[in-house]
């Protein structure tokens, strides 16, 4: 679609990104104090040194310094340009990227919904903790109370999943939270109320005499409820409605306690209720996790599958038991990478993992557990006709080729037609001329390009320049591989612009590129830059860049973020140069950058002076020179002595 991407979009998907969540996907992280570690996926190390910040959402490797937030991860490690980046990042948190000429998008209007769904989450948080108030010391709490108890609830884990009371009655939270005209309009966007027929703007509780079950999002925000009945209400379980904040088909419950519990689960297990997800993590089993009174969707399963390699689909022995297993296997399928498991319990009917490990205790269920099915064995068990039979072996390969076939890992694709042709008899040849030898036409799971791709240097810190005090002309060589790229701007769209005279790596050049490698990092370093660079006359590609950048920054003091920048300049000639930049390393820790800055800044300025002066002392020597110019040449001879002077 064309358009530019809204600059608040870019920025507000990359603030609603895990970076935790997004880098541990690709690496292995290790927590280390507030931070996590791990091996830098930039350059070859034995010992970690790259480090994601969870509460700044920012990464640094200490060795070589790459350095940035989620967008810059992925546009340098996954090799993703700028608009995949951003579709990936929005794709990840369940948002489609608009595009301003759009006419039904307009700023004005996403601020509008981004100040509503702050909203909505404010009286959302403020809702459950009413309900954890009312537990604690509502008057009729006390059968709320035995009825967890009952259910083998301690204290801990109800604090633990922030579980809740509304007592009866038809305007509890209503009273407590809908105090004027605009609350009561936002709590019935929220989904907690309910409007009357028979009167506009006039409202009840959609919530009454139930336990309530907070549903978080991916950062522990409140973004919906379930209710349990303690009467004889229907239905026994009441979900939110889908709101602004909420769609069932991208949420699992309890996922943000097990991320919460372990960041890399192993393993995850899908469960049908609330309360079996509660006992189970009571046990010890915190990688449990259940659909929202709903069916399970294949959005969910992409979720589960960014978590873990590994899902155990854990089912009643009864019928309905039985079709919801076949549809998550139809469901997981397409997502069967090679590396990915499925795996499917079927529990004796009339059980539950509830019952099962409150029996039993958390070992019963780990027994339970070992007797799951592989996803062949399940496939081949699902669809066992009278294989002794020509009719039943050929209606077996006839049901089971087209499921094989939506198998995106070559591996297990392979091996399921093996088996296939050992159960049938049939040619193995014969099966794959049947699947077309294509694979599914779903959205697979993203694969890491290739490292070999990479232009990323793989040297170590110690290698990276120090910090020029006194003699900033004095420049250290860089390794080779910091000049990657520099050549190779693509001026495809802008031959008319200032950007694309030819670019060569001479000192100027790559310095000024490393300027803006460093202004895109951190853009609040341009305010303390002299302005005298943008006075000068630019002499090649990077450095009108970098002036222009200067600029831009100076006059918009809003444009903090690299994100923020990247989306300004989206469909300018600038954005090429920033493109170039952003794929080459920060050579020094954050807080040498600003000293680094400044020498770089200062040294142009000074190179820029000296070729000056000796063009003007070529005219003098020739003879050609004016008054004027012969008065600037003793002029910024003398400032430069000046300011050479120690």
């Amino acid at each position: 679609m064309a358009g530019r991407i809204p600059e608040q979009f870019i920025d507000d998907v990359v603030a609603k990104t895990d970076l935790v969540e997004l880098i541990g996907n690709r690496i292995k992280l290790k927590k280390s104090g507030s931070n996590h570690t791990g091996l830098c996926p930039f350059h070859n190390e034995k010992t970690p040194s790259f480090s994601v910040s969870d509460s700044k959402q920012l990464y640094h490797c200490f060795g070589c310094g790459a350095s940035g937030n989620a967008l810059t991860f992925l546009i340098e490690h996954d090799r993703l340009d700028f608009v995949e980046a951003i579709e990936t990042l929005a794709s990840g948190i369940g948002l489609e990227v608009p595009r301003e000429e759009n006419s039904q998008y307009n700023k004005e209007e996403y601020n509008q919904k981004k100040k509503e769904k702050l909203q909505l989450q404010d009286i959302m948080e403020k809702s459950s903790v009413f309900f954890q108030q009312q537990l604690r010391h509502h008057a009729s709490k006390q059968k709320a109370v035995q009825y967890l108890k009952g259910r083998g609830m301690t204290g801990q884990i109800a604090k633990a999943f922030q579980i809740g009371y509304i007592p009866a009655g038809w305007d509890n939270l209503l009273k407590e939270l809908g105090t004027d005209t605009d609350a009561r309009k936002l709590l019935n966007k929220a989904g907690m109320l309910i409007e009357k027929e028979q009167g506009k703007d006039q409202f009840y509780d959609r919530f009454r005499d139930r336990i309530m079950f907070p549903i978080l999002d991916n950062n522990g925000k409140t973004i919906a409820f379930g209710g349990r009945v303690l009467g004889d209400d229907k239905p026994k379980y009441l979900n939110s409605p889908e709101t602004p904040i909420f769609n069932k088909s991208q949420v699992l419950y309890g996922l943000y306690q097990a991320r919460k519990a372990t960041r890399h689960p192993k393993s995850l297990i899908i469960v049908e209720g609330y309360m079996d997800v509660i006992a189970l993590a009571q046990y010890g089993l915190n990688n449990a996790v259940a659909s929202l009174g709903t069916a399970l969707t294949e959005e969910h399963v992409k979720l589960l599958f960014k978590q873990t390699s590994q899902l155990v689909f854990c089912f009643d022995g009864d019928n309905a038991g039985q079709k919801a297993a076949k549809k998550a296997l139809e469901l997981s399928l397409s997502q069967l990478i090679d590396g990915r498991e499925v795996k499917f319990l079927f529990l004796d009917e009339g059980e539950d993992p509830d019952t099962v490990v409150t029996k039993g205790g958390k070992k019963a269920f780990e027994d339970a557990l070992k007797t799951a099915l592989t996803v062949d064995q399940y496939l081949f068990n699902l669809h066992d006709s009278d294989s002794n039979s020509l009719e039943g072996k050929a209606k077996l390969a006839k049901e089971l080729t087209p499921l094989i076939k939506q198998v995106p890992g070559e591996f297990l694709r392979n091996l399921l037609t093996k088996e296939l042709a050992r159960k049938t008899g049939l040619n193995e040849e014969t099966l794959l001329k049947q699947q077309n030898q294509k694979k599914s036409t779903k959205i697979q799971a993203p694969q890491k390009k290739n490292q070999s791709e990479r232009s990323t240097p793989s040297y170590a810190r110690n290698n990276a320049p120090n910090i020029i005090q006194d003699n900033s002309d004095s420049y250290p060589n860089y390794p080779e591989q910091f000049d990657s790229g520099y050549e190779s701007i693509s001026h495809n769209h802008y031959e008319e612009s200032a950007y694309t005279q030819s670019s060569n790596t001479s000192d100027a050049n790559k310095h000024a590129l490393e300027a803006i490698r460093i202004l895109l990092h951190d853009p609040k370093l341009s305010g303390d830059l002299s302005d005298e660079l943008l006075k000068l006359d630019p002499k090649n590609t990077h450095e009108k860049a970098l002036m222009d950048l200067i600029s831009h920054l100076k006059s918009n003091t809003n444009h903090k973020s690299t994100a923020q920048l990247l989306g300004y300049f989206q469909d300018t000639p600038l954005f090429s140069v920033l493109q170039t930049a952003l794929n080459q390393p920060l050579l020094l820790d954050n807080i040498h950058l600003s000293g680094r800055l400044n020498d770089i800044i200062n040294h142009l300025i000074k190179g820029q002076r000296d070729k000056k002066l000796l063009e003007l002392k070529e005219k003098i020597t020739n003879k050609t020179a004016t008054d004027e110019e012969i008065r600037l040449f003793f002029q910024n001879q003398q400032e430069q002595k000046n300011a050479d002077k120690p």
